[in-house]
Parts: structure tokens; C-alpha cells; sequence
């Protein structure tokens, strides 16, 4: 029974990293057709950019057709003017401006939105886990989410110590085989969503909370 749901788990992983790389792999080679109402219908899609996307990358980091002033549009700390009607940002910050139109977060200075770090986000899902990446990045529904994943782990972890009492596991699986059954299901369940985050992490394919891509490392 172990031994099938292993193999099972490892299928789940193996077709979940395919599609994530091929994916991304075609929005790469047709970005120019893409269709994003066709990604909204995805499980990642709230959560996900194309960070090669050239017409995403001008609308995150340039501000045009503006009143470009180092003093009050564009200031030096956010980014500079290279032209008269255009203020680049500096790395690590982004605009909440798209065609010219204010939209959330806008404070009159372009380029002013500090975007969340990619490697900071990678390292502490990597190394602490838990969901404590996507709540540094403000994605608190995915980050709470697994949080309680893995607290209800080790609660099912502890309440089984305390049936077992010293029993071997073999002999626990069979006289609690729904509770053994579940607390493996779950562990596979965050072994695999883990494996996930770090591959989508890795290749800075989430967003922040708002909406905004990670600064890449």
C-alpha cells in the first residue's frame, strides 16, 4: 500500500514539474500570442508572471509618456530619467503604472514600488519552509495556507507517539491505519508542494502579493 502511493506521489511530481517547465517554455517562444485568459484558468495563475516576457519587463521597470523630474517623478533613490518623458527604475523597484494609467499603490513618484527579494524568498522556503517564503513575498493565503499543513503534520505526528507508546510503526499501521494512512498522505501531499515552490521560486515565476513580480537575484 506504502509502496503505491509512493509511486504514485513520485508520477504526481515528475507530470507537475514537466508541465511547469514546458509551460513556461512556450510562453518564452510565443509570448507574442499569448493569451492570458487562457492562463487564468490555471491553478499557479494568480501567482505567476513571465519574467521573459519583453512588453512585462518594459511595463514593470519604464515609465513612459510621462513629466519625467528627478525631483518629483522619478527621483534618484527609485530611478532616472532617459528622457524627458521616460524615468527607468532602479533595481529592486517597479512601477504600479501600466500605460500611463494610475493604478493601486501609485504615490505620484514612479518607479516607487520595492519589489520583495527572489532570494530571500528562495532561501527561506528552502531552508525554514512552512509557507514562511510566500508570507515574506505577501503571499499570505498560499503561506498561511501551508503553514497549517505542516502544523497539522506534527500534531498527527504527536498523537501518534502518544498511541504508539513504543509499539513499532508496522504495528501502528495496523491498529490505526486511517491515522497512519492519513499522516503519510499529508507528508507526501508537502514534500511534493515544497518541491514545487523551490522549482517556481528558483525560476522566479511567482508573484508578490500584489501582483508585482520578485526582484531576481
Amino acid at each position: 500500500m506504502i509502496k503505491k502511493l509512493f509511486n504514485i506521489s513520485f508520477l504526481v511530481l515528475l507530470l507537475s514539474v514537466y508541465s511547469i517547465f514546458s509551460h513556461n517554455l512556450n510562453k518564452n517562444n510565443e509570448s507574442n500570442k499569448l493569451d492570458k485568459s487562457s492562463i487564468s484558468q490555471t491553478f499557479f495563475a494568480p501567482f505567476l508572471h513571465n519574467q521573459e516576457n519583453s512588453l512585462d519587463y518594459m511595463k514593470y521597470h519604464f515609465a513612459n509618456n510621462i513629466n519625467c523630474s528627478a525631483v518629483n517623478t522619478c527621483p534618484k533613490k527609485f530611478g532616472n530619467c532617459k528622457s524627458p518623458n521616460e524615468c527607468q527604475c532602479n533595481k529592486g523597484f517597479i512601477n504600479y503604472v501600466e500605460n500611463s494609467k494610475i493604478t493601486k499603490g501609485f504615490s505620484g513618484q514612479y518607479c516607487s514600488y520595492e519589489q520583495k527579494k527572489q532570494l530571500y524568498s528562495f532561501l527561506i522556503e528552502s531552508f525554514i519552509s512552512f509557507g514562511i517564503g510566500h508570507i515574506y513575498a505577501e503571499r499570505y493565503l498560499a503561506g498561511y495556507s501551508k503553514l497549517l499543513l505542516g502544523l497539522l503534520i506534527i500534531i498527527l505526528y504527536i498523537v501518534q507517539k502518544s498511541f504508539t507508546k513504543g509499539l513499532a510503526l508496522e504495528d501502528f499501521s495496523k491498529t490505526s491505519p486511517k491515522l497512519y494512512i492519513t499522516q503519510i498522505l499529508l507528508m507526501l501531499v508537502i514534500c511534493i508542494w515544497q518541491l514545487i515552490d523551490i522549482v517556481l521560486i528558483g525560476i522566479n515565476t511567482y508573484l508578490d502579493g500584489n501582483g508585482m513580480p520578485l526582484e531576481s537575484w
